[in-house]
């Protein structure tokens, strides 16, 4: 995982950029809407609770699939697909203007 910004650390997990994560073995994992309702030590409106831990659950595996997504977009092999259709549609285009310069 690339740096934190805006973190905090609750014993072995962590809530940062919009996510809360644990560490299970050595991974890092997504933090259920039940440990994050773990965590909370004030018994407030317990369903507005467990209707806020479920959407950061819910939000957090959002956000890792959208990371995914963006790291395979960003990948070697997709840029190559892009520089080769650019590349066949500039040599196209450059014969088109060469034949219509004679």
């Amino acid at each position: 995982m690339s740096s934190f910004s805006r973190k905090n650390v609750y014993g072995g997990e962590v809530f940062s950029n919009g996510m809360a994560l644990k560490r299970v073995g050595e991974q890092i994992g997504r933090l259920s809407a039940q440990d994050i309702l773990s965590k909370v030590t004030t018994p407030i409106n317990t369903i507005e609770i467990k209707g806020l831990a479920e959407a950061i659950t819910k939000q957090t595996e959002i956000i890792g699939e959208l990371r995914e997504e963006l790291r395979a977009a960003n990948s070697f092999l997709s840029k190559l697909k892009d520089y080769v259709i650019g590349g066949i549609i500039g040599a196209i285009l450059g014969a088109i203007a060469t034949i219509l310069m004679r």
